[in-house]
């Protein structure tokens, strides 16, 4: 593409005189345009400017290139050339449409703003709506769930108490059934003392039935009678009626004594044992009968 000619007028005192007069200042200086100077004027403005200043600011304005290629004088103006309008209308029209295009654009952009800003409030003026709601929901309920809350507390505590108190029965229960059973075993071992004492003496074993007592060292007289009572049991059955324990550690033991001569009862006694441990085991101390028949 051929370069823009470019017009330069060399300012004369006498033929520009008119244009002198006007004061104009070159645009990028600021410096007073005067006689001698080589001016240049573009095409659409007419402004006037040092040629200097005309290469400075890149031989262009009001985005073009073109010159006049006269000195432009107030009543004496010539009118652009028909390209360069044509140019001018162009550029803008062009300008025109752009400018549109961003305000379309710029309200385009704030109508959908707007209409999601209204989308916005009216979801926070639901949510908000939806809290106060629930808020006095929980105002009304709060109460309601107070009451709750205690009646659960109390009930429980209750079971706690009862919780307590079942372990409690639980561990006296445990203490009684131990006591049942040692009382029970105790009966059992006393039982069985008085047991071998008697099946001793059912076989006229007198020696055993000695070990059967304590302080087998003073056992003369017992041996004696003992022998005497040997003799006289041919059969016997035993009940065992009651068992005592005392605070000195010893032991009351009831039982009915049936003895029995061609299977008839010939004797009938109550007898009670008295009995003390020797070694952890019971042994007999006394025998004491009650009644007999």
């Amino acid at each position: 593409m051929a370069d823009i000619k470019v017009n330069i007028h060399t300012l004369d005192k006498k033929a520009h005189r008119s244009y002198l007069q006007k004061g104009y200042l070159d645009p990028v200086t600021h410096e007073p345009l005067e006689p001698g100077d080589k001016v240049v004027f573009c095409a659409v403005c007419e402004l006037g400017f040092i040629y200097d200043s005309w290469v400075t600011i890149g031989q262009r304005h009001c985005g073009q290139s073109e010159t006049l290629d006269y000195v432009p004088v107030y009543g004496d103006v010539k009118k652009p050339k028909k390209s360069i309008r044509l140019f001018l209308n162009t550029e803008r029209i062009a300008l025109i449409v752009i400018l549109l295009i961003v305000l379309f654009t710029t309200i385009r952009l704030n109508l959908k703003k707007k209409e999601e800003l209204k989308i916005a409030n009216e979801f926070i003026e639901r949510q908000a709506i939806e809290l106060i709601s629930l808020r006095k929901e929980k105002e009304q309920k709060e109460p309601q769930y107070a009451d709750i809350l205690r009646q659960l507390d109390d009930k429980v505590q209750y079971n706690i108490r009862l919780t307590d108190e079942n372990e409690l029965l639980k561990g006296e229960l445990q203490k009684i059934q131990e006591a049942e059973e040692n009382s029970k075993k105790e009966k059992e071992n006393i039982t069985s003392v008085i047991t071998s004492y008697f099946n001793a003496l059912k076989s006229k074993n007198v020696r055993m039935a000695i070990n059967t007592h304590v302080r087998r060292d003073r056992t003369k007289h017992l041996s004696n009678s003992l022998s005497e009572i040997a003799g006289e049991i041919s059969d016997y059955s035993i009940n065992a009626i009651g068992l005592f324990k005392l605070s000195d550690g010893t032991a009351l033991f009831f039982i009915e004594h049936n003895i029995y001569r061609n299977h008839d009862v010939t004797e009938s006694l109550t007898v009670c044992f008295k009995l003390e441990k020797e070694e952890g085991d019971w042994r007999i101390a006394s025998v004491y009968p009650i009644n007999d028949r």
